[in-house]
């Protein structure tokens, strides 16, 4: 249960930061910066809500992780893996097409793996569930 509580409370720290640098300053922002932050909270939510699955899984006498589960997080870490690797290839390969600085190309190659794992571990979680 330690590691679902730590879980929550990182998702709670980066919801906060997020609310603190939208509400926060009163700069002009371009839409990078909001697609960023729109795709920032999404991760948080979908992390919050694995979260709150787990801890109710705990609470309920279930078991953390079982084979099956270990098995789409391999299978879905190795994927996740190439793709991201396409995804910065791609990146650096239109970087000067986007215009882009550094830090904004940074930012979306991060968004584009977390992105890329959450496909795969989608594709890996059903490919499971159909396949046996």
């Amino acid at each position: 249960m330690g590691r679902t509580m730590v879980m929550l409370a990182a998702c709670a720290f980066a919801a906060a930061g997020l609310a603190v640098w939208a509400f926060g300053s009163t700069g002009d922002r371009g839409p990078w910066e909001w697609v960023s932050v729109t795709a920032a909270l999404l991760l948080v939510g979908l992390a919050a809500a694995s979260a709150g699955r787990r801890l109710r899984e705990q609470r309920s006498g279930e078991p953390d992780e079982d084979e099956l589960s270990r098995a789409v997080m391999r299978k879905a870490s190795s994927l996740a893996y190439y793709l991201s690797l396409c995804a910065w290839f791609a990146l650096e390969l239109f970087s000067g097409r986007l215009g882009l600085d550094a830090e904004s190309l940074i930012g979306v190659g991060i968004a584009a793996m977390a992105l890329a794992f959450f496909v795969s571990w989608l594709w890996a979680k059903v490919l499971a569930v159909h396949s046996g």
